[in-house]
């Protein structure tokens, strides 16, 4: 049977069950040792910090929670396109730097 890819494997208990690790196996899927909560991989993180800084800048707090969720939004139209393609951009190169080594 060919490999028909790579997992990236953090040290999450769903990841390292042995069921898991037999489908992964039975299905010639190499696993990639992935650092745990390391933003450099995970860019979601890196975009929540983002989102995160605008909606609580100045310390704002909001009095409703249709408030926070219209603060939300502004502030994730904000996040310029060519921002997150960068996030994506360093997974793939850190990615790629990883399975060198």
């Amino acid at each position: 049977m060919e490999q028909i890819g790579f997992f990236p494997h953090e040290k999450a208990s769903i990841h390292a069950c042995k069921s898991t690790s037999k489908w992964l196996k039975s299905y010639m899927v190499s696993v990639l040792n992935w650092p745990t909560l390391s933003p450099n991989f995970h860019p979601i993180e890196n975009a929540w910090v983002i989102l995160t800084s605008s909606v609580y800048q100045n310390s704002k707090l909001y009095s409703s929670v249709e408030e926070l969720k219209w603060a939300i939004e502004d502030a994730r139209l904000k996040v310029k396109p060519e921002h997150m393609c960068y996030l994506r951009k360093t997974m793939y190169f850190n990615q790629f730097n990883l399975k060198k080594q």
